[in-house]
C-alpha cells in the first residue's frame, strides 16, 4: 500500500476523531490559521496553485463515490443542525446576495443558465408565455417551464426545457398537459388561454 493510500484509509478509519480535532484546534487558534493560509497563499506561484487544483481534481474524481456517499450519510444524521445553519447564515446575506442565490439554485435545477433565461425571456416579450404577467406578486421571477413526461419531479435534465411561466399559468398548464395525455381533445369551441396554452404545448412537442 503506498504512503497516499494508507492515509485516505487511516482518514476514512478515523474521520470523525480527525474532524472532531480539527474543529477544536481551529476554535481555539482561528487567527493563527487564517494568518497562516493567508501568509501562504500569497507566497504561492501560479505554477504551485495549478498544481494543487489539479491534485484537487483528480483526488475528487478517484474517490467521488466515497464522498458522496459519506455526504449523504453524514447529511442524513445532520440534517436539522445543517437546515438551521443554512438558515442563520441566509439571515446574514443581503437581499440581492439572497436573491442571486435563489436564482443560481432554479438554473442549477434545472440545468440551464442565466443567459438562456435572458433569451427566453426576451422571446417572449419579457411576460409569461402564455399572459401578460412580468412578476409574481411577491417579485419573484417567471418560473421554468419544462415537459414532465421526461423529467416528472421538480427540476429537468435541460433538454426538456419549454418557456417560461407565471405560478397561475405553470399550474393551470399542469393540468391541461395531463388532461391532453390522457386522449383527451379540446374541441373548436375553446379559444382564449386554453387555445394559447395548447399552440404552446404544441409547440415544443418533439423538441428535446
Amino acid at each position: 500500500m503506498g504512503t497516499k493510500e494508507y492515509h485516505h484509509q487511516y482518514y476514512l478509519q478515523n474521520k470523525d476523531k480527525i474532524a472532531a480535532r480539527s474543529k477544536a484546534y481551529y476554535r481555539d487558534n482561528s487567527e493563527s490559521v487564517l494568518g497562516f493560509a493567508k501568509r501562504r497563499n500569497g507566497n504561492r506561484t501560479q505554477d504551485e496553485i495549478e498544481r494543487d487544483k489539479q491534485y484537487h481534481r483528480e483526488w475528487s474524481e478517484k474517490y467521488k463515490a466515497e464522498q458522496s456517499a459519506y455526504a449523504k450519510e453524514y447529511y442524513k444524521e445532520n440534517s436539522e443542525s445543517i437546515k438551521a445553519q443554512v438558515r442563520r447564515y441566509r439571515k446574514l446575506l443581503p437581499d440581492d446576495r439572497l436573491a442571486q442565490i435563489g436564482r443560481q439554485t432554479v438554473l442549477r435545477k434545472f440545468h440551464t443558465t442565466e443567459s438562456w433565461y435572458e433569451i427566453k425571456l426576451s422571446e417572449q416579450n419579457g411576460h409569461c408565455a402564455l399572459c401578460p404577467r412580468e412578476r409574481e406578486g411577491n417579485g419573484n421571477r417567471l418560473a421554468i417551464d419544462h415537459d414532465h413526461g421526461c423529467c416528472p419531479r421538480s427540476g429537468s435534465c435541460g433538454k426538456c426545457l419549454r418557456g417560461l411561466l407565471c405560478r397561475r399559468c405553470n399550474l393551470r398548464l399542469g393540468n391541461l398537459d395531463e388532461f391532453l395525455s390522457l386522449g383527451m381533445v379540446l374541441g373548436d369551441r375553446h379559444s382564449g388561454w386554453f387555445a394559447k396554452a395548447v399552440e404552446y404545448l404544441n409547440l415544443y412537442r418533439g423538441k428535446r
